[in-house]
Formats: C-alpha cells, sequence, structure tokens
C-alpha cells in the first residue's frame, strides 16, 4: 500500500480517531487531462518536460563513459552488464569507493557527505546492501544505464531512455511491474528478485479486458449485489493472467476465494453505514471550520 502524505486527523463525536485524506492534487489532476481540461501552469511544465527531453544528450554519456571500456570484461547482452556491476557494487574490498560513488552518482548534496560517511564508519563500514539497501538498488540502475549506453547495449537516439530507466527506481516496492516499453521490457526482469513479477502491458490489457467481459455478461441480479461479491477476487476457474499473479504472489488466496463470499446485504450496508457516519460528520465539520464547501 503507497505510503500517502497530506492526512489530517478527525475526531468523531463518540471520541474515535480517524484520518481522512482529501483527493491528492495529481489525481484531480488526472481527472482534468481525461476530460481534456489543462491549467496553464501544467501546459508550462509540460512544454519544459518536453523540452528537457530533447536536450538529454546520450552521446555525451557514450562518450564520458569510454574510459570504462579498457577497464571492463567483454559484455555481450544486458545481463552481463548487470552482472558486471553487481560485481563492483558488492565489491567487499572496496566498500568505501562504493559508498562514495553513491553519494556522487545519486545525487547527495555535498553537506551530507561527511555525516554519512562517519556514520557508516560507526556502523562498522558495512556493504551498501546493509547500510543503505535502497541506495544500493537506484546506484545498480544508474551504473547500469550508463554502462549499456558506454557498450551500445541501449541505444543513443531516444533520449527519453533517460528518463524511461528512472521508473526501475519503484522496483523494490512493487510485486508486479507492468510496462509496454521496450526498454523497460529488456531491462525491468533483470533487476526483479523471485517473488516479483514482469508483465507486459499488451498482455494485461488483453486480460483485463477478459475479466471486463466476463463480469459483463453476468446475470444483473449478481450484479446487483456489488463488485465484492463477483470480483472480491480473480476468477477461480479459466486460464486469466491475473489469476496467475494472484498465485505467484499471494500463494493460498484460492482456498480463502472458495471459503469467502463477501455478500453486501442490506443489513451488512446498515451496519457499515453506522460505523462510518461520525467519521463523515467529523469531516464535514472540520471541512466547515476550515471553510471549505
Amino acid at each position: 500500500m503507497p505510503a500517502i502524505g497530506g492526512g489530517r486527523l478527525v475526531t468523531a463525536k463518540d471520541g474515535r480517531e480517524g484520518m481522512v485524506f482529501d483527493v491528492p492534487p495529481e489525481m484531480e489532476a488526472v481527472r482534468r487531462w481525461r476530460s481534456g481540461d489543462f491549467q496553464g501552469m501544467e501546459c508550462v511544465l509540460a512544454e519544459h518536460l518536453r523540452r528537457a527531453v530533447n536536450e538529454i544528450d546520450l552521446g555525451a554519456i557514450h562518450r564520458a563513459m569510454n574510459w570504462i571500456k579498457g577497464r571492463r570484461p567483454a559484455v555481450k547482452t544486458l545481463a552481463d552488464v548487470l552482472a558486471w556491476v553487481d560485481g563492483f557494487v558488492d565489491n567487499d574490498t572496496a566498500r568505501a569507493k562504493v559508498l562514495k560513488l553513491a553519494l556522487l552518482f545519486l545525487p547527495v548534496p555535498a553537506q551530507y557527505h561527511r555525516p554519512i560517511v562517519e556514520r557508516w564508519k560507526r556502523a562498522g563500514r558495512p556493504p551498501l546492501r546493509e547500510f543503505a539497501g535502497y541506495a544500493r538498488h537506484v546506484l545498480r540502475v544508474e551504473l547500469f544505464f550508463y554502462l549499456a549506453i558506454a557498450t551500445d547495449l541501449i541505444g543513443r537516439e531516444r533520449p527519453s531512455n533517460r528518463i524511461d530507466i528512472s521508473y526501475l527506481y519503484y522496483l523494490p516496492f512493487c510485486r508486479v511491474f507492468t510496462s509496454r516499453d521496450g526498454l523497460h521490457r529488456r531491462t525491468a526482469p533483470l533487476f526483479l528478485a523471485d517473488r516479483q513479477r514482469f508483465v507486459d502491458g499488451d498482455d494485461l490489457k488483453r486480460d483485463l479486458a477478459r475479466l471486463t467481459a466476463r463480469y459483463e455478461a453476468l446475470p444483473d441480479a449478481t450484479k446487483a449485489k456489488g463488485s465484492m461479491h463477483y470480483a472480491g477476487y480473480p476468477p477461480l476457474e479459466g486460464d486469466f493472467l491475473i489469476a496467475a499473479l494472484w498465485d505467484h504472489t499471494n500463494p493460498g488466496w484460492r482456498d480463502h476465494a472458495a471459503a469467502e463470499r463477501i455478500e453486501i446485504t442490506p443489513e451488512r450496508n446498515a451496519a457499515m453505514m453506522a460505523q462510518l457516519k461520525p467519521f463523515l460528520d467529523a469531516i464535514d465539520e472540520d471541512d466547515r471550520r476550515r471553510g471549505h464547501t
């Protein structure tokens, strides 16, 4: 579950406390974009992004990395590049060098370098994977990209590759990574752990369309019971990709799905609303106090 900022605490009249989150600005922007409503600032930001992509010079990266060609074993595939990167990043005899390189590559503001190095020393000079695991991951992605450019295994003709590779920063926080981007298809699977999966975006889109058709074909009486009744879990039968992903990431879900059928009866709905109403009233009161409509 993602960590979301901006929540505010509300207290119901019975003393219970809850946290309410307004619609994030990003989601509100997406809603407007879908209807073709772009604010002036967003148009400016989009133009800046396009300009920034156009100004990325992957050829300069290729030239700057020429020094590496005489210092590495021959690599023929992207997997070879990552193996070479991991051999460097996890080299126990170069821990200090790797930490300092991470500070420069990420980039960490200079005023924090000394405190970080001192804390690393006090911790016993551990390898980066133990001292700062996520920093290690990002450093791997960065070095991988630069070396793949240097060895012509990632082309220099698409400046947007520099932005696309940064999506791999999210990998430690997901079980399934899906994309239709060619660069992601080639690179993301190399970084995945055993419990993670890469799913081609086209395959996922087709499977979701099959699920939609399946649910739309259900009797009206079934659909009237709510999606939690008929779609709380993927289908137990059929060869759906979604079900296979659940098998991989949530072992045992089929037993729960076979045993649990969530049916929202009028009584259950009334009970849930009775639980929620004090919080809804508190949110309304808090909005009035803040001058919101």
